[in-house]
């Protein structure tokens, strides 16, 4: 079934963001986030983002959230040395992301990691 968004009533089009989600019963297999306008055009609202450090078994962790929707999250480090398993992506409001860190020639600690995204 197909959804026309001119339908919807009170849609304000560039501050909604469409989530779709493919799950099964282990949980979500594929999402997706679709923007009904163009980026430039997005109201996007201030966020505090809060970056925790996990040091675990298998490797050290990046744990990841908002408050407010955050359109192209990019971490980097001063020295460009911090190798992530996925970087550059949109974190929705009170969602969280657990990112690996691969390679870094120090130990990471939160004043290593800065950030940047798209901002209005």
């Amino acid at each position: 079934e197909s959804l026309n968004i001119n339908n919807i009533d009170g849609l304000d089009k560039k501050y909604n963001v469409l989530v779709l989600n493919v799950v099964d019963d282990n949980g979500i297999i594929s999402s997706k986030n679709h923007y009904f306008e163009p980026t430039k055009d997005l109201l996007l609202p201030e966020a505090d983002i809060n970056i925790d450090i996990a040091n675990e078994d298998d490797g050290t962790y990046l744990n990841i959230s908002s408050n407010a929707l955050v359109r192209h999250l990019y971490l980097y480090d001063n020295d460009s040395e911090l190798v992530l398993n996925d970087n550059y992506f949109d974190l929705l409001p009170g969602e969280s992301k657990k990112i690996r860190v691969l390679k870094d020639s120090k130990t990471v600690s939160y004043g290593d990691v800065n950030f940047r995204y798209i901002r209005r």
